[in-house]
């Protein structure tokens, strides 16, 4: 007898990187992940939330850290994600100004 999942979860790791995502097919678990990460991010950094949220579209590491690692990342602090999440940034800020 087959057993079926009856809430398989979406893999955000298997979808295209041009692909935009549909924040409304996200499951909300996912979404308070990357609320939060930005939050606890904006708060260790003294960085204004909003500026923050422009920052990290900019480079796209909304899509491409939080949500395609969400599977890796959600299983660490909130210091770990934060650190990593401006780590991310810095560097992709100072590959784009060279």
């Amino acid at each position: 007898m087959e057993t079926k999942d009856i809430n398989p979860k979406p893999s955000m790791a298997l979808r295209p990187e041009d692909e935009p995502i549909d924040l409304y097919s996200l499951p909300s678990e996912e979404l308070r992940f990357a609320v939060i990460a930005i939050e606890e991010t904006a708060k260790r950094y003294g960085i204004p939330a909003p500026e923050l949220v422009a920052r990290l579209q900019q480079q796209g590491l909304i899509e491409g850290r939080l949500w395609k690692y969400y599977d890796l990342l959600h299983t660490q602090s909130r210091e770990y994600v934060a650190d990593d999440l401006m780590e991310c940034l810095l560097n992709r800020e100072k590959k784009a100004a060279l």
